[in-house]
Order: C-alpha cells, then structure tokens, then sequence
C-alpha cells in the first residue's frame, strides 16, 4: 500500500511532499528508501474526522499528513483498531448523531430535574453551623433593617407566641432567633435564614387583625429554615450553573452563585413545591399551637392585595397564589 502526503520531520514547520509505503510484512519505507525505517504497530493513526486531514506520527518524530481515508482505515485494521470505524460510521450517521443528541439533552434533563435537588438538598444538610451562621450574619447586614417601633408589650407577645409555636412543635427555641424590625422601604415581609434567624417586621405585624396571622407566617417560614429551603434553591443554582459549565466550558456560571451567596439568600423566591410543602406544614405547626390556619390564607390575601412589588419573595414569586390560599382553607 502506497500513501501520497506531506512529510514533517518534527524539527522544522515546513512540510516535503512525499509517499509512504507499507510492506504486506508491515514495513514501513518513506519515498525511494531502499531500507525501511519503522513499523506499522509503531505508528499512530488518528481516528477519522469528517473529511480533515489525518496526521499520522512515528515514535521517531516524524509525522505524515494524508486524507487518504480509506486506505487509513485498512490500516488501523491491520493494527487491530476495528472499534474506531464504528466511531466513524456513527459520526457520519444522521440517525446516529440525533439519537447521541437526544441522550445527552436527555441525560441533561434528568441531571437538572432530579439529580441536582437531590444534590442540593444533601450538601444543604451537611454543612457545618458555624458556616451557616456566617452566611446568615452578612445576609442580615446587607439589609436597610431598622429597630422594631412595636410597643414593647407587643413585641413581647409575639416573641411569646413564637415560642409557644416552637414548643407545640417539640423544637428547641435555642435553635431559632427572631428578629423584629421595620423596613419601610421593603414593605410587609418576613424571611427565614439557614442559621434559624428569622425577621418579621413590622409593616407585616401591622397588616394583621388576629394573632394567628402573623404566628402562621412565622410557622411558614420555620419550614423553610427545618428544610433549609433557602440554602437548598441557592445550591441548587450552584449546581445547576457548574452543569451547565460542564457542558459549555464557560467557568464563570458556576462561580457567581457560590461567591454572592449571601445575597443571593435574600434576593432569590422559593420552588414552588417548597412554597407548597411550607404551606401545609406551617399550617399543621399552627394547628399544634392552638392556631387557625384560615388566617394564614386570610394573611396571603392581604399581602396580595398590596400589589406585586411589596409582596414577599416567597409570595411573589408564585402566581399560584389563589391555589394555596384555597389549600390553606381546605386544611382547615
């Protein structure tokens, strides 16, 4: 077998044309040489690429460059490399390349829906409390919070409450710390932070009529903090983000969320099925504290009322709203 290409000798740039030859016995001879000087088990084929160019290199250093395909393939056959042209075959295949297509968005799909949650969620439960109280320590520091105007006699009654709705719960009131404060400029709200920190304010306080208003949404949002709801959604960003960097090569999607995490925790709403886990938990956590859960979904209605730019992210995030407030009255 007789291969016409370009000669490089792994020194210089430039490229000779020349031939190389294969005996039936695999010597190698390059152009007129009378004296092989290599064997076909010491030269490297590359697999086929669409129609490029192949360059071929010896253990010398030389390298031949040829698109002589066919007679490539030969000779990888000879060299025992038949998987290769399956390769090939399935790399030029339309029906191939979209069923490979189909599997990796597929494969993509499924990593995302389910194994990035699972992910999450177990990373969520094993970092350390020291780590959570530090995330949660800047979250609070970035907010505009000011000092509650409640009258003391007020705010010591929630304080109370939220310690009856602890115990009634069998949860420690060590583990938690409630925070009462006024922030005009955020309007009615009230969140929950990994560390147990939970803040309620007082323009949400002020909307209320009856105890168990303001006591559900507390109930609500130690779900999230129980389920580490919040870190979960920011981890599940992260890891959604290193996927698709996986995928893309671009590494800057999957380090903005890890190093804006604190923010983050603030800014960014609830799943929708953490939104309806926390709502019928927090109802059933009402419920073992004396509570009404219809004024929970009697609360819902007045943050909506206010209109979407004061709700709170775990209310404003969800269109569903009307659902849950139906579900929160047939808990009832």
């Amino acid at each position: 077998m007789q291969l016409s290409g370009q000669w490089l000798d792994g020194q210089q740039s430039r490229s000779a044309h020349g031939v190389l030859r294969v005996a039936a016995d695999g010597a190698l001879y390059r152009d007129g040489q009378g004296q092989p000087f290599a064997e076909l088990a010491e030269l490297t084929i590359p697999a086929r690429l669409g129609s490029m160019p192949r360059t071929l290199v010896l253990a010398n250093g030389w390298r031949f460059v040829c698109d002589q395909h066919e007679a490539l393939d030969q000779l990888m056959q000879r060299q025992g490399r038949q998987g290769l042209r399956l390769v090939d075959r399935m790399e030029r295949s339309g029906r191939a390349v979209l069923i490979g297509t189909l599997l990796v968005i597929g494969g993509a799909f499924g990593a995302y829906q389910y194994g990035v949650p699972a992910l999450a969620q177990s990373t969520a439960e094993a970092l350390p409390d020291d780590l959570l109280d530090e995330m949660s320590q800047q979250a609070l520091y970035e907010l505009p919070l000011d000092r509650s105007e409640l009258p003391l006699a007020r705010q010591q009654q929630i304080r109370d409450g939220f310690v009856r709705l602890l115990r009634a719960n069998e949860l420690n009131p060590s583990d938690f710390r409630l925070h009462l404060r006024s922030a005009p400029k955020i309007g009615p709200n009230a969140f929950a932070l990994p560390s147990g920190d939970i803040v309620l304010l007082d323009q949400l306080v002020a909307l209320t009529d009856h105890d168990d208003q303001w006591l559900g949404v507390l109930a609500h949002e130690l779900v999230h903090v129980e389920a580490r709801h919040g870190l979960r959604g920011v981890l599940q960003g992260a890891y959604g983000a290193l996927l698709v960097t996986l995928m893309t090569g671009d590494a800057s999607a999957a380090t903005g969320p890890l190093v804006e995490l604190p923010r983050i925790l603030l800014e960014s709403g609830y799943s929708r099925d953490m939104e309806r886990e926390a709502d019928a938990l927090g109802a059933e956590m009402l419920r073992r504290a004396g509570g009404d859960p219809a004024q929970l979904a009697v609360m819902f209605e007045r943050l909506a009322e206010q209109g979407s730019s004061e709700l709170p992210g775990w209310l404003r995030s969800h269109p569903d709203h009307d659902e849950r407030i139906k579900a929160l009255r047939e808990s009832n």
